[in-house]
């Protein structure tokens, strides 16, 4: 229990019998919703929200602290697999306090979830973490990671401006790197390996070679090492590397693939 529950504990009897006595100030709304903020009773602190908003004047604002409402029924609204009435609720967090690092990580999701806006979410978590660095963002954002590369790789592959393509995936290497100090251990993976693919379009084969070795023994990590050494003109080492990813994965045709490219030299 934080600090501030056993004193919203024993201040909602004194403002709940302030109420029964006709007591119906909108102080006494507002002072009663982030008790019961605190306490964690959502629909009574959101009743009491509805109170104040209903009686206070219109110059007096909602206090910021009433956004951590608004990110709960988002919470709640994810859960149920609802990201559009996430983001109904998220708005209503981030329009009373534009800082709270939560209800930003949860708008980037939903966000990707309800239109697939990949970079947007990206810049949401970006600004979550400018927030509150601490913040250790939820594994899906894996996921919207390497659908935002995806996009971007598709986008500037075959672009003769070769200024904008190294910038994409420098850019692209940033934000994979921020995702990659911050996830799980089992989250990682394929995050470093998209990293390794993009320091490899940037000429950076020693960072390109380092993130697939971090990224484990799979059959496309072992690939994406395989090409590097290929690429730096080490056959015997990319031939091994190449087979070790065909006996990883038999049924990979990029595997044989590169194992007879490799093996052929």
């Amino acid at each position: 229990m934080k600090a501030k529950e056993p004193r919203a504990g024993a201040a909602v009897p004194w403002l709940d019998k302030a109420g029964a006595l006709g007591v119906h100030d909108w102080k006494l709304y507002e002072q009663r919703g982030l008790a019961h903020i605190a306490l964690g009773a959502w629909d009574l602190a959101e009743k009491d929200l509805r109170e104040f908003r209903s009686r206070a004047p219109r110059t007096e604002a909602t206090p910021i602290r009433f956004a951590d409402l608004w990110v709960h029924k988002a919470r709640e609204a994810m859960k149920r697999d609802q990201p559009a009435e996430a983001l109904l609720h998220l708005n209503e967090a981030i329009q009373l306090d534009g800082t709270h690092a939560t209800a930003l990580h949860h708008n980037g999701l939903a966000r990707y979830r309800t239109r697939g806006l990949a970079r947007e979410a990206l810049d949401d978590l970006d600004l979550a973490l400018r927030h509150d660095p601490r913040l250790v963002p939820a594994r899906e954002y894996a996921t919207v990671a390497l659908a935002w590369t995806r996009e971007v790789v598709a986008k500037h592959l075959d672009l003769d401006d070769a200024a904008s393509r190294e910038q994409a995936w420098t850019d692209a290497v940033r934000r994979l790197s921020v995702l990659a100090g911050r996830l799980a251990t089992l989250d990682r993976p394929g995050v470093l390996l998209e990293r390794a693919r993009m320091h490899r379009r940037l000429g950076k084969p020693a960072e390109a070679f380092e993130d697939a070795e971090q990224a484990g023994d799979s059959a496309e990590s072992l690939l994406v090492r395989a090409q590097v050494r290929y690429l730096g003109g080490r056959m015997e080492e990319a031939h091994a590397l190449a087979d070790r990813a065909a006996a990883a994965d038999p049924k990979s045709p990029r595997a044989r693939y590169w194992r007879g490219t490799c093996g052929a030299l």
